[in-house]
């Protein structure tokens, strides 16, 4: 082996051990931004994030992590853009769906909501938050009948918010 083919290898082992490394680390620093979000100090769970998507600006759990820290800081659209880089990273993900469908509820935007909560229960049929959230979102819309099979559909999978929420609504069921 010549020295320009030594150079060559070690420069690339040295590219996949710094990326091993690197990806490693960001497994860490996502760990961090999950125990921060969970203490709800929000903010630190963000730069956490960040710090991940420094190290591999693919990271798409950063992106979700990072989306659902900036939901709690009332940072909707920046929220949503994390959600939707998630997405256009991964394919499918029912959750980044459902996360995104939520601020796009805290935005009145009903219609993009219902569509991401549409497109999460199709990624995942039992899916009884989204279903859930669904069907207040239509019961907001008007759509009393809608918004009930949903709820109702959710409360048989057992979701606490939509047993609940029959309870109240329909204390006769």
């Amino acid at each position: 082996m010549n020295k320009k083919h030594l150079s060559l290898a070690i420069i690339i082992l040295s590219l996949f051990l710094f990326r091993a490394v690197s990806a490693g680390e960001g497994k860490k620093i996502i760990r961090t931004g999950e125990e921060f979000y969970a203490n709800g100090a929000f903010t630190e769970a963000v730069a956490a994030f960040d710090e991940a998507l420094a190290l591999d600006p693919r990271n798409f759990d950063a992106y979700l992590g990072r989306g659902k820290a900036f939901y709690k800081l009332k940072r909707y659209r920046e929220a949503i853009d994390d959600y939707t880089r998630k997405l256009q990273i991964t394919g499918d993900c029912a959750r980044a769906h459902y996360h995104r469908g939520l601020a796009y509820v805290e935005l009145q935007e009903f219609k993009k909501a219902v569509a991401d909560f549409d497109e999460a229960i199709h990624i995942h049929s039992s899916y009884s938050n989204a279903l859930f959230s669904r069907g207040k979102v239509k019961y907001q819309m008007k759509d009393t009948l809608g918004a009930m099979k949903d709820i109702r559909v959710a409360a048989e999978k057992e979701n606490p918010e939509a047993i609940e929420w029959l309870k109240k609504y329909e204390p006769n069921r």
